[in-house]
């Protein structure tokens, strides 16, 4: 991934006096797998739809292949686009769907039997080549609609909420097929989603953006232990926000409530926020050395892991995740001490 596939530089869109890209940076570099992720109305579908050219670009200009692209059309951008709903033809085959922008560019019978054979081998339904569309399940026609963008061979895949339509098993098994179809393609993904769980089980970057801005450019581990604020931190997973006065000669933090956390951090000496994981929280007995009391309010039992909730003297809530089921002993109202795992946490300067 060493080249530029495509360069959004300086790029604004405006909707009267609504902003909905403001003055956006972005490099997606060849063969990587990028996402821009957030919640409804933050500007990441606009994005998407500029650089695909459905939405014209107030100001700032948009490379491909480091082509200006910005005045294109979108047939002339070799981009291919994946959506939530399928539209697929349900009178034409499998084969005859994949095919279907081949034979509109006019490219050679061979040719084209010879893509769509290779794309059936890529989503592994070769077997279904002769089958319609009503005939496959909800994943199976998304694995389609996949096959029939990448058979034309597009410099950038772009996907927009693809699998937002799927239930949750469903959409965890096609989040696998997308993963593998990316490493044996090779292909520059932009991806599309608001879900953090999937932007993180997919993605080589993801941009987080917020009002039309990118909030923070980083690889998932990067932005879930070193977000670059208090809005990155709480987007991406669960989070408690602890403030505290950070002492580089001591190398504590001092915390509201009057516990020392030893901490590996560069800052300047003075106020911070601790953003602090549920799973770098752990349970102990009231009144143990370097924990900190609180009073179970709520345990929430998931697949694998408890999540426990409990609230300190100052009337903060707190998480704390463990592996497997509740502690029958431990009930709602149970004084509990909880310990920090210092080194694990995300900081940031307040």
């Amino acid at each position: 991934m060493n080249n530029v596939k495509v360069a959004v530089e300086k790029v604004v869109k405006s909707f009267g006096s609504l902003t909905a890209a403001d003055n956006i940076d972005l490099d997606i570099m060849e063969g990587e797998f990028l996402t821009l992720l957030g919640a409804s109305g933050c500007g990441k579908t606009t994005l998407m739809r500029m650089i695909a050219g459905f939405e014209t670009v107030t100001s700032g200009r948009i490379l491909i292949d480091g082509k200006d692209v910005t005045h294109l059309s979108p047939r002339d951008r070799n981009l291919g686009m994946v959506f939530q709903q399928y539209s697929l033809f349900p009178h034409m085959t499998i084969a005859e769907n994949i095919g279907y922008g081949l034979r509109a560019r006019r490219l050679p019978e061979a040719e084209i039997r010879n893509r769509v054979r290779e794309m059936l081998e890529l989503i592994q339904l070769p077997h279904l080549a002769e089958s319609k569309p009503p005939q496959l399940s909800g994943g199976q026609q998304q694995r389609v609609a996949l096959a029939r963008a990448l058979a034309g061979r597009p410099s950038v895949l772009m996907l927009d909420e693809p699998l937002g339509a799927l239930d949750q098993k469903l959409r965890e098994q096609l989040q696998e097929e997308l993963r593998r179809i990316h490493r044996e393609t090779g292909s520059t993904f932009l991806f599309v989603t608001h879900d953090q769980e999937e932007a993180l089980s997919l993605s080589d970057r993801i941009a987080v953006m917020r009002g039309g801005k990118i909030s923070q450019l980083a690889s998932p581990e990067e932005l879930y232990l070193r977000p670059a604020n208090d809005y990155v931190a709480d987007f991406i997973g669960q989070v408690t926000f602890i403030d505290g006065i950070w002492q580089r000669s001591t190398g504590h933090v001092t915390t509201a409530y009057g516990q020392r956390l030893k901490a590996e951090i560069e800052l300047a000496d003075g106020p911070v926020r601790l953003a602090v994981r549920p799973e770098n929280v752990r349970l102990a007995e009231a009144d143990a050395p370097n924990s900190v009391n609180g009073t179970l309010v709520e345990m929430v039992h998931q697949t694998g892991t408890t999540t426990y909730q409990v609230e300190l003297p100052n009337g903060l809530m707190v998480k704390a995740r463990q592996l497997g089921l509740r502690e029958a002993r431990l009930q709602p109202g149970t004084p509990i001490g909880l310990h920090f795992d210092t080194c694990k946490l995300a900081f940031a300067q307040i």
